[in-house]
């Protein structure tokens, strides 16, 4: 019987629909002036913010209830075999993560060698747990590509490791959190915290069910929350990327710069859900299964 991968059908358009409307509205806020430059606040009232609200929310709801709802046809293919493209994209979300690092490493030693120049507690701490675990993060993205690239495995050996981009995340939602600015009223701060909430939860699931870790029933967690963290990525990277293309960076929230990581992720997040779930999503047990009995004969 042929896999009618309803819910991963439902999510995928949700997800193109969202980023067609969304970037556009976005980048259109950051250089029509609807968004005060430096500050990450709205000018005032304008139609494209619930446009863009509505849209994003819409997006994200629907992938999320779609993937649920039709959870059962949902699976994780964890057969080893050779992905070149999966394995370049872990490489490059590797180089990514590890240049934001280095950018906050230089910004932890600022902090360090001048702390009067920071205001009383300045969140050092945070930033220097995020720089460990980016690193972390970077390594593990780098024996991920290397494995899936070479098929030598599926880096599910890899399961310590593997945690890395979680607390990585962790930190990068807390590092947020300890901004004295409302992140309801700045809409930036507020993909953000989203983005990385859903990263969290996405790199939680892909942990466990690469490594065969209470796994099961797992499976639809990829979908309904990878394509939202892409989602926001996308959201959170292309318009400032166009905004500073442009020549225009003032314009930019001044805690919230183009940041090459989120690009590098999300398209790490996007060929894990194309390539390991995808169109392929409900056999990937099946088919796991017949490998195993074929390397036992």
């Amino acid at each position: 019987m042929k896999n009618k991968n309803t819910g991963f059908l439902i999510s995928t358009i949700a997800f193109c629909a969202v980023v067609l409307v969304a970037l556009p509205l976005r980048t259109y806020q950051f250089l029509a002036g609807v968004l005060e430059p430096g500050t990450g606040f709205f000018s005032g009232e304008h139609w494209s913010i619930y446009a863009l609200y509505f849209a994003v929310a819409a997006g994200l709801v629907i992938s999320i209830a779609a993937a649920l709802i039709y959870k059962k046809e949902l699976g994780f293919d964890r057969s080893t075999e050779k992905r070149p493209g999966q394995g370049i994209l872990s490489l490059v979300a590797a180089i990514s993560v590890l240049f934001e690092t280095a950018l906050s490493v230089n910004s932890l030693i600022g902090m360090i060698a001048y702390p009067e120049a920071d205001a009383p507690g300045s969140p050092v701490i945070v930033i220097a747990a995020q720089c460990i675990f980016g690193i972390l993060t970077a390594i593990y993205f780098v024996v991920f590509g290397l494995s899936v690239i070479s098929g030598s495995s599926n880096a599910s050996e890899y399961k310590i490791i593997s945690l890395s981009p979680v607390v990585w995340c962790m930190f990068r939602l807390v590092y947020r959190f300890t901004r004295t600015i409302s992140f309801i009223k700045v809409s930036d701060l507020l993909f953000e915290l989203f983005m990385l909430a859903f990263m969290l939860m996405f790199f939680m699931a892909f942990s466990q069910l690469n490594s065969k870790i209470e796994s099961k029933g797992l499976d639809w967690k990829l979908v309904g929350y990878g394509l939202p963290a892409a989602t926001l990525a996308l959201i959170c990277f292309v318009p400032r990327f166009i905004v500073l293309l442009s020549g225009n960076q003032e314009m930019l929230y001044e805690y919230s710069n183009v940041e090459y990581c989120d690009i590098g992720v999300a398209l790490f997040i996007l060929s894990v859900v194309f390539t390991r779930i995808g169109w392929t999503g409900g056999n990937a047990d099946a088919k796991e299964e017949a490998l195993a009995k074929e390397s036992e004969e």
